[in-house]
């Protein structure tokens, strides 16, 4: 088993939450269930979103995900329903920094290089802000893989209206679980089923929205911080068989 192979494994495993123990005694994920319907019913009224007769009901954990039966206290979320509307933004100054989707190493999944650009000199494409911890998905050929976590330092960039730049509720999922979840191959796989066709390389906006499992935030946090750990175990273990 590979690298890449062995984090999918692990990431595979952690977004069904087998990874660390259920805590009996956290908050049910249905509770995040009804602040999501709470917060929607709420815009809807003030006249800040139009009601969707097509959206999906969230799902408890009672019912299947495609992965099967989750875990008591888990639930099936969409993208939408977890995440804060993109954000526009446009450049300001003399120069402002760029990231373009040839700016992400889709190897390690993180932005290698923002470009530096007159503002006088910006295509039209520069229109997405990007904050620490939101992830950066591109919809462009999204078999390549070019999804990025945003670090604190590339808070003040903009990026290409080539990706979907998911934001997440903090009350709702942990920033780092979602960029977990959004680079697992369950994910990929999943979103490049909804390709246009042979003519085009992109994937429309609403087809994007894909299920998410996710326990609670606090299990999400624990999940988290096993995974980075697990990663490096196996790959000590991968290296001491291979000297052996």
């Amino acid at each position: 088993m590979n690298t890449k192979q062995l984090r999918q494994k692990i990431l595979d495993l952690a977004i069904r939450g087998k990874l660390v123990p259920q805590d009996p005694a956290d908050e049910p994920a249905s509770v995040l269930l009804e602040r999501i319907a709470a917060e929607k019913a709420r815009l809807i009224k003030e006249g800040k979103i139009k009601a969707d007769k097509k959206a999906k009901k969230p799902s408890a954990s009672s019912d299947k995900s495609h992965y099967g039966e989750l875990p008591d206290g888990w639930a099936c979320f969409s993208i939408s329903e977890i995440c804060e509307p993109q954000e526009t933004r446009r450049p300001a100054g003399e120069y402002f920094r760029y990231i373009d989707i040839d700016a992400i190493d889709n190897k390690r999944h993180s932005v290698s290089e923002p470009k530096q650009l007159l503002t006088v000199e910006a295509p039209s494409r520069v229109a997405k802000g990007v904050n620490f911890g939101e992830t950066l998905f591109s919809m462009v050929r999204p078999y390549l893989e070019n999804i990025a976590f945003v670090t604190e330092d590339l808070s003040d960039c903009i990026a290409s209206t080539g990706f979907y730049v998911c934001r997440p509720k903090c009350d709702l999922i942990f920033p780092t679980y979602l960029y977990y979840f959004l680079t697992s191959q369950y994910t990929i796989d999943g979103i490049n089923a909804y390709m246009r066709g042979d003519n085009s390389n992109t994937i429309r906006l609403r087809k994007f929205d894909t299920d998410l499992n996710a326990g609670t935030v606090c299990n999400q946090a624990k999940t988290c911080g096993t995974v980075p750990t697990e990663i490096l175990y196996y790959k000590k273990c991968s290296s001491l068989l291979k000297s052996v």
